[in-house]
């Protein structure tokens, strides 16, 4: 299942960050700003997790690993920079597997980790936001042509994506970017390099660079 987008308004205020974390560490996908996503966690860790999250809707911290783990990681094995999530439902699918649907709000730094704690809980604080840079619309505009390009020329993109794009083209470069990086396939390390590049014109330049290189549709399982 793909992570899709929310329609809200992406100038509603987020909640605040606790500056302590459940921490999910995520092995083959990412969970991008402002998109839903449904997780399906088999690991032991990631089912206490899930078991001992409790509340209206808590938050998570979402991290990728460098490399494929074989146990409870620690912040070196992490990348710096993840996503804060909300948790908006919670299944058991059986006695061994879990799905959350989450919902990323904003880009978060890991500052570390509290090995001790019943479950693996992240030390993190939020990244601010950046002002747009002067050149951001230019490239706003060519990334919704090049996109429209590829929608146009491979079906298995769906022609509303680019109404989408459209309708969103003056709602900013950070969360403009974080929506055209939901629609595009990548292999997973652009994917997460995505996620860490928490400059929006920056993240925009890459972006365009992939969609004149690239011509199929992302398609993943999202299993952590």
């Amino acid at each position: 299942k793909r992570c899709e987008r929310i329609g809200n308004d992406p100038g509603a205020p987020l909640p605040a960050l606790p500056d302590r974390l459940p921490l999910l560490p995520l092995v083959n996908t990412v969970v991008f700003p402002s998109s839903v996503a449904a997780l399906k966690l088999s690991g032991r860790t990631s089912r206490r997790i899930v078991e001992a999250i409790d509340g209206d809707e808590p938050l998570i911290a979402l991290f990728s690993p460098e490399e494929l783990l074989d146990d409870a990681p620690s912040a070196e094995d992490l990348l710096p920079i993840g996503v804060a999530a909300r948790v908006v439902q919670t299944l058991k699918l059986d006695e061994t597997r879990r799905q959350i649907l989450c919902r990323g709000l904003y880009r978060i730094e890991l500052l570390g980790i509290d090995e001790e704690a019943p479950i693996l809980t992240s030390r993190v604080r939020p990244i601010e936001a950046q002002p747009p840079a002067e050149g951001d619309p230019e490239l706003i505009e060519r990334a919704i042509e090049a996109y429209s390009d590829l929608a146009a020329a491979d079906d298995r993109y769906r022609l509303e994506s680019v109404e989408v794009l459209k309708a969103n083209r003056g709602a900013g470069s950070d969360f403009f970017s974080d929506l055209l990086a939901s629609l595009l396939d990548a292999p997973l390390e652009i994917q997460r390099r995505l996620v860490e590049t928490a400059d929006p014109g920056e993240r925009l330049s890459y972006l365009l660079e992939l969609l004149e290189s690239t011509s199929t549709p992302r398609e993943q399982s999202l299993e952590v």
